[in-house]
C-alpha cells in the first residue's frame, strides 16, 4: 500500500510524560484541528494517513504525539494507522470531521490488536477565564480489563470510578494546584500514582498508558498528560 506525502505539517514530536500546548486558535472555516497520540507500547513506527495521504514522513514512536493541531478539511474521511516499515494497516476508522472542531486520535492496543480511538476535544465549549483547570483522562492501559481511577484535589475526589481500556472521560473543572492521580486494579497488577500541578485556565488530558506484564521500564504503566490549551 502506498501513502503519498501530505502538505499538512506536523509541528513537533515530544515525549508526553508532560507536554504543553499554548492557546489554541479555532480552525479556519471549512477545516478541523487534528492531533495523533501513539499509546501502543509495542509500536514504534506509526504513521497515520487521511484518505490515503500520510500526515507526515516522520513515524511516531510509542509515547509520542504529532504536535500542535493541524488543519484538515472537514467531512467524512478514512483514517488509517499503519507501520512505516511494512506499510501494514494496523487500525482503520472513518471520522466525520466537523467544521471548526478539534479532534484527537489515540492509537491504542497491543500485540496485533489495535484501535484508532478518536475523541472530539470540544475545546470551544470549555468556559473561559474561570480560574479553574479542566481535566479529562483517557484509559489506554493495554492489558487490563478494569481498574479504579481516582483524581483528587485536597481530598476532594473529582474522578472516582472504575474504568477500562479504550474509554475517555468528559472534562471536569478542578481548582489549580497539585492533584493526585492514581489507577489501581483489584489484583494490584496495576498500581500507579502521580502528582500533577495544574495551572489556572489550563486544559489537560491525563493519559493512562503502558501495560502491566512487562519488564521493559519504557513500556510499564505510567501516568502522562498533555496540556491541550489554555482556556482564555
Amino acid at each position: 500500500m502506498h501513502h503519498s506525502s501530505s502538505l499538512l505539517i506536523i509541528c513537533f514530536v515530544l515525549l508526553f510524560t508532560s507536554c504543553k500546548k499554548d492557546s489554541v486558535q479555532p480552525p479556519a472555516q471549512g477545516t478541523s484541528g487534528f492531533v495523533v497520540f501513539n499509546l501502543a507500547p509495542d509500536q514504534n513506527n506509526l504513521l497515520v494517513a487521511i484518505d490515503g495521504r500520510s500526515m507526515s514522513g516522520t513515524a511516531l514512536k510509542y509515547a509520542t504525539y504529532s504536535g500542535n493541531y493541524i488543519s484538515i478539511f472537514k467531512g467524512s474521511r478514512d483514517v488509517n494507522s499503519y507501520d512505516q516499515l511494512t506499510n501494514l494497516i494496523l487500525a482503520d476508522t472513518t471520522v466525520d470531521f466537523r467544521d471548526s472542531s478539534f479532534y484527537s486520535l489515540f492509537f491504542i492496543g497491543l500485540n496485533g490488536h489495535y484501535k484508532n480511538f478518536v475523541a472530539e476535544d470540544k475545546l470551544s465549549s470549555i468556559p473561559k477565564n474561570t480560574g479553574n483547570a479542566f481535566v479529562r483522562y483517557l484509559y489506554g492501559i493495554a492489558d487490563s480489563s478494569h481498574a479504579h481511577v481516582t483524581i483528587e484535589k485536597d481530598g476532594n475526589k473529582i474522578f472516582d470510578e472504575n474504568n477500562s481500556f479504550g474509554n475517555i472521560s468528559d472534562f471536569k473543572p478542578i481548582a489549580p494546584g497539585d492533584v493526585s492521580v492514581s489507577v489501581k486494579s483489584d489484583d494490584n497488577t496495576i498500581n500507579t500514582q502521580r502528582t500533577l500541578t495544574l495551572q489556572s485556565n489550563g486544559v489537560y488530558t491525563v493519559l493512562l498508558q503502558g501495560f502491566a506484564q512487562t519488564l521493559d521500564t519504557t513500556q510499564q504503566i505510567k501516568i502522562g498528560y498533555i496540556q491541550n490549551s489554555l482556556a482564555q
